[in-house]
């Protein structure tokens, strides 16, 4: 068609730096270089470079920060998201088209540890359970990034590392569709049963679980 014209809004972006504090046991602090920062909104991501910076383009509207790649990859866990004065990590973004978002992402490396194992009515180990430690804090219980999940091995034995100091409840469950636990109508009916465990710096705990069987 002659004489159409078609504008092209520029798209919003996001600009940043991970950096990482924190130095448990005196190790030295990970290279962040070729990680992987998601953004859940858009399905977009951006590759960290040597000195920890990033930028990408964003789809406009809200959105959060997954950075549970990071943290299995590296051993650390996420402790602050900022933007500004603003707290991102517990209320996400809001990308307006043709804005810039600077964020400032700080992960550290002094985690608690939980390992134990898990027993059925009968005290036998319980093999191949899935065993899910979820945040109090509401705004944390959707972040993959804040979730810690694992399965029992042949001795009904689990480990859970690099958790961020704070309040949770731990589960444990004989037969349970992955990632259904970030649906709050399925957890709600188990959220008396979970086990509060409180993690602290550096923490290291042993605990012991009955499993928790799914309708």
């Amino acid at each position: 068609m002659e004489g159409l014209r078609v504008a092209v809004g520029a798209c919003p972006t996001a600009e940043g730096r991970v950096t990482v504090e924190g130095d448990a046991k005196g190790d030295p602090k990970p290279g962040l270089a070729g990680a992987i920062v998601d953004f859940e909104h858009g399905d977009r991501n951006a590759q960290l470079r040597a000195d920890g910076s990033f930028a990408t383009s964003l789809s406009s509207g809200p959105g959060n920060i997954d950075l549970s790649r990071i943290t299995k990859e590296k051993g650390l866990y996420v402790k602050s998201i900022r933007s500004g004065n603003q707290d991102l990590l517990r209320n996400g973004f809001v990308a307006e088209a043709s804005g810039r978002i600077e964020l400032e992402i700080v992960l550290a490396s002094d985690g608690g540890k939980l390992d134990g194992t898990v027993s059925d009515k009968d005290d036998k180990p319980v093999v191949g359970a899935t065993i899910v430690l979820i945040p109090n804090d509401p705004a944390l219980r959707t972040r993959p990034d804040f979730v810690r999940d694992a399965t029992t091995d042949h001795a009904g034995h689990f480990e859970l590392k690099n958790i961020a100091p704070g309040d949770y409840k731990l589960f444990a469950w004989d037969d349970i569709e992955e990632s259904s636990w970030f649906d709050p109508d399925f957890l709600k009916d188990f959220e008396a049963k979970g086990q509060p465990v409180t993690v602290k710096v550096n923490d290291n705990q042993t605990v012991k679980l009955g499993v928790l069987p799914v309708p």
